[in-house]
């Protein structure tokens, strides 16, 4: 898919969130974004049963942002915390048995790219990764894929921007419905001429990276 590439090895990883400053949201639009976020990350953990907490680091770079790349970017980020919750954050037991706080994090850290015009906004839960064989298993099913088809890593993941898709069987207010990540795409590739970047371990965290113009 035109826009989506993988980005890979912890070099990368701790290029792109280094040396960012915790927010100073004093100003209307970022403080807008916060509440908003955490009200969704509220909602969705205590109807899923799970525990988790927003991190931010925005190093008072949002208010600076045109209005269209703030509405793009808040959106964005509610579909994603609402993902990451949902489908990346494990429940409080399964946490404990992996050895990880009952809280779950989702850090959300904005920044701009070296020498370029553009910004950078991550969104990394410390939960499962993604799960490469429920992938391809439920695209298969979905006749997105034929069985047999031999996909890179970047074309698999990429499913799970594909319109419809989701991984979870039964719908509910939050997941099942195949809406929301595909509006992501739309609204960060197609309408801002952005990227999409994924990194993930499994079993350990998922991050998901958006680049758009800053002006």
């Amino acid at each position: 898919i035109s826009g989506l590439r993988k980005s890979f090895g912890p070099k990368q990883e701790e290029q792109l969130g280094a040396n960012i400053a915790r927010p100073a949201v004093a100003q209307q639009p970022a403080v807008e974004l916060v509440r908003s976020v955490e009200e969704i990350c509220n909602k969705v953990s205590a109807r899923t049963g799970k525990q988790a907490r927003i991190e931010w680091k925005l190093s008072g770079l949002f208010d600076k942002l045109p209005s269209r790349q703030r509405r793009v970017l808040q959106d964005a980020l509610l579909q994603l915390v609402r993902n990451a919750v949902v489908h990346g954050i494990e429940s409080p037991a399964d946490r404990g048995r992996a050895s990880k706080p009952a809280f779950g994090c989702v850090t959300i850290t904005l920044s701009r790219l070296p020498g370029e015009k553009r910004m950078l906004m991550l969104v990394r839960d410390d939960g499962a990764g993604l799960d490469a064989d429920a992938i391809r298993s439920k695209a298969v099913r979905e006749k997105l894929i034929p069985a047999e088809a031999e996909l890179s890593e970047n074309d698999l993941y990429a499913l799970i921007f594909h319109p419809g898709f989701s991984t979870t069987d039964s719908a509910t207010e939050d997941s099942g419905r195949g809406v929301g990540l595909d509006l992501v795409r739309a609204e960060v590739v197609e309408e801002l001429n952005g990227e999409i970047q994924i990194a993930f371990s499994r079993g350990k965290f998922c991050e998901i990276g958006l680049i758009v113009p800053s002006e």
